[in-house]
């Protein structure tokens, strides 16, 4: 898997899992503010901010009275739905062993590989569509921002006289030591608050000739009231949000609802000064918005005294229904607050803090008796094991591969190196297949060789996992070398024989033209693998260079109906040697129905001479 493909899946990865428990915590939040929509509207608010919280959060992050510890299914925090896209186009190795045996020798050809041949597989595709559109989001936010702020600095800034008087009196009295600018605009038709290092409030000069000098002070007020409470800096936020997840419609519900709440606090905030009473004050936003005829220039960080898309008539119910005492934000709304921020921001359901979601279709290698007896007896010899091979290899692990009546009162996961390693882990899977995590411990190393991962075994039930994969590589030795990856699958007792079946590991029953053949006739079109049970709707045809057949332009491999045939179109020359493989070390997609890989396999022909 090339650099790029790897970035792409780590980050749909991470968009999914953030899209879903943001999806869950709005929806958390749209109900807890809708129960409190008497209280306080910065109770409200303060909930609504927790939303931009989240998204800087890690998505793994979890605790133990966390709803995602138990609520949420562990299988939608991973990536499952991912299976098959992420096979990229490696360069591989290629064996020269007899058929069936692991391959001794390398080569670096490219390699035929599904489901994405090239650079362009699908995770890269939507991460290069959402990298840019966001990039366009932003870009537009941008320059109407740059657009409004260059407008601004060619209005008249106001400096002395009544208004600037009155602007320093009411920052005195809210404790704002900072003062904006004032300017004042002939073709800007509503106030508003545009800046952070050099805030700046501009009022329109009909809004100045129509309204009293009292309801000025009002709208300087309000104004003031957004700066002193950094609603700019907010707004910078949510521009921020949408541009990372412009295709969420629960983002955008969340921000909507966050400017909505803002001016609600800030209503609140002038009416608690007593300057004004609730119909003053409902008369003076009636009136700036009929001076700017329902239009409103703000939008993005641009901060106003009514917003596009905010609701009137509410924000004017609650106005009149102002209740200094009732709507305090007191204790017990921090303590809510703090509360629901610890119940609901850790959503995750914890298992990429310790174990990390790959797509079952990703773990390459299967692991057999065989394997794991060679490994033992190489680490048995006076030779250090990395210097019989560069990377660490496993010695033991249990249960056995391909075990079936695995008792249900295994409590731990275990694989042991035959080096020592780093403390890094990466347990790979996904779906229902990965066994059960006992989230009461942690999956942890014993020694300096051998890692254990705590599972809740169920009774008759097909297991599948990974130890590292082509994305996640944590599983290193002490000098940093990744181990291989493999899959160990294995049945628990009382399994149906139908169950116990899944954990067989491919073969291969026919190969067309056969394996070594020679004198192939040089006008077959297609190579035929038949295998002895379902396949996968994968495939890795490898190999490279001159002895790798070439594809006809346009042509794919493809499965027979019963998945069991897989046929590869090709164009071969007389007298020549063919040599390629199904199934590599990095490449092995050529997988049973339950995800168990075929061995690789290298498959050498020689057609015949003119």
């Amino acid at each position: 898997m090339s650099p790029l493909e790897q970035t792409a899946v780590t980050w749909l990865t991470w968009m999914w899992t953030l899209s879903w428990q943001l999806a869950l915590f709005v929806g958390l939040v749209t109900l807890a503010c809708w129960l409190l929509r008497s209280s306080s509207p910065r109770l409200r608010h303060a909930l609504w901010l927790l939303v931009l919280i989240k998204i800087l959060i890690p998505p793994s992050m979890t605790a133990p009275w966390s709803i995602g510890q138990w609520v949420m299914p562990e299988s939608i925090d991973r990536v499952s739905f991912l299976v098959g896209l992420n096979a990229g186009p490696d360069q591989v190795d290629i064996s020269a062993a007899p058929l069936g045996k692991a391959e001794t020798s390398t080569e670096v050809p490219p390699a035929l590989d599904s489901p994405a041949a090239g650079l362009m597989t699908l995770p890269v595709i939507l991460m290069l569509v959402w990298g840019s559109l966001g990039l366009t989001y932003w870009g537009v936010v941008t320059w109407r921002y740059r657009r409004l702020s260059q407008a601004v600095d060619h209005m008249p800034t106001i400096d002395e006289g009544p208004l600037r008087i009155g602007l320093e009196q009411h920052g005195q009295r809210l404790g704002v030591r900072r003062l904006p600018e004032l300017h004042i605009a002939e073709t800007i038709t509503s106030p508003f608050l545009i800046g952070i290092s050099r805030p700046r409030i501009v009022l329109p000069q009909t809004l100045i000739a129509r309204l009293t000098s009292d309801d000025i002070q009002t709208v300087l007020t309000h104004e003031l009231l957004h700066w002193r409470r950094l609603d700019t800096w907010i707004g910078y936020g949510q521009v921020i949000v949408q541009g990372l997840f412009w295709f969420h419609p629960f983002v955008w519900w969340a921000t909507a609802q966050l400017r909505i709440e803002r001016e609600h606090v800030c209503d609140d905030a002038v009416l608690r000064l007593g300057l004004v009473t609730a119909e003053e004050y409902g008369e003076v936003i009636m009136r700036v918005l009929t001076t700017a005829r329902g239009r409103s220039d703000v939008a993005g960080s641009v901060i106003g005294v009514f917003e596009r898309g905010g609701k009137l008539q509410q924000r004017l119910e609650n106005v009149m229904r102002h209740e200094t005492k009732r709507q305090e934000f007191n204790w017990w709304s921090r303590a809510f607050v703090g509360v629901f921020a610890l119940l609901f921001l850790p959503i995750g359901t914890g298992t990429e803090t310790e174990l990390e979601a790959e797509p079952t279709a990703s773990v390459p290698v299967v692991v057999t008796e065989a394997i794991l007896s060679q490994a033992t007896d190489a680490a048995d010899t006076d030779v250090p094991p990395e210097r019989k091979t560069p990377d660490p290899q496993i010695v033991r692990l249990v249960p056995k591969p391909g075990a079936t009546g695995v008792s249900v009162d295994t409590k731990e996961i275990s694989v042991t190196f035959d080096r020592d390693m780093s403390k890094g882990m990466s347990w790979t899977g996904g779906g229902k297949e990965f066994p059960p995590i006992d989230k009461s411990r942690k999956a942890r190393w014993i020694d300096d060789r051998t890692c254990v991962l705590p599972v809740k075994l169920k009774k008759g039930q097909y297991y599948r996992l990974g130890i590292n994969s082509k994305s996640y590589q944590n599983f290193k030795s002490a000098t940093g070398v990744p181990a291989a990856p493999v899959v160990l699958s294995f049945t628990t007792e009382g399994a149906p024989p139908a169950i116990e079946r899944r954990v067989k590991t491919p073969t291969i029953v026919e190969l067309d033209p056969p394996n070594q053949a020679a004198g192939v006739d040089p006008a077959t079109s297609t190579l035929r693998v038949t295998f002895d049970m379902p396949m996968g709707e994968a495939f890795s045809w490898t190999g490279g260079g001159e002895h790798f057949p070439e594809i006809p332009n346009g042509q794919r491999p493809r499965w027979s109906k019963d998945r069991k045939t897989c046929t590869l179109p090709v164009k071969l020359m007389p007298g020549h040697t063919y040599r390629l493989g199904l199934n590599s070390k990095s490449h092995n997609n050529f997988q049973s129905h339950w995800g168990v890989p075929l061995e690789p396999v290298v498959y050498t022909f020689e057609t015949a001479a003119e």
